[in-house]
């Protein structure tokens, strides 16, 4: 019997660091993706070099964009990144993360920058079609994220992004 439970600890062990593995590996992916965004998104010239990346809310990928950022070197533009709540002024920031899965939330920022130049970007199911410029997304097989992102809404906030980038994304 205590065999039998020795294994079963071994394996819960096993399968809770695989899925760990697999979060981190998912954190790490779309903090790299929102960073190359800076790079592949033409933003109207603001007269600031330096780009505010926002989460709005708290979330584990401000950790890795922060690490990211400090890696950055010298003759890159700076990076800042921001946590935001709802009484900051979201107009700001270049990108802006909401990791919040609340509809209610989302509404809520979606219209303080609608018609802005601050792109949106999350990964909660159909925020995509709620509005959200760009939202991340498992494929059918769950085995990689992927993104998708609205047309309409990256059309209406004047932010031209790299065709190359969108070739494989799915189109809202």
């Amino acid at each position: 019997m205590k065999k039998v439970l020795a294994i079963a600890l071994i394996l819960l062990l096993t399968i809770t660091i695989g899925y760990a593995d697999e979060a981190d590996n998912d954190v790490a992916f779309k903090a790299g993706f929102i960073i190359s965004l800076l790079d592949n998104v033409e933003w109207p010239n603001d007269g600031s070099d330096t780009a505010i990346i926002a989460i709005f809310g708290s979330s584990p990928i401000t950790e890795k964009l922060d690490s990211i950022v400090a890696k950055r070197t010298v003759d890159q533009p700076p990076v800042v990144i921001r946590s935001f709540t709802s009484r900051n002024d979201l107009s700001q920031a270049r990108i802006l993360y909401l990791p919040s899965p609340n509809l209610k939330v989302l509404a809520s920022v979606l219209k303080r920058t609608n018609r802005t130049n601050v792109l949106t970007v999350s990964d909660n199911p159909d925020f995509a079609r709620y509005g959200v410029m760009i939202n991340f997304y498992r494929d059918e097989d769950d085995s990689t994220v992927t993104f998708e992102y609205n047309k309409m809404a990256l059309k209406i906030s004047g932010l031209r992004v790299d065709p190359k980038l969108l070739e494989n994304a799915r189109k809202i």
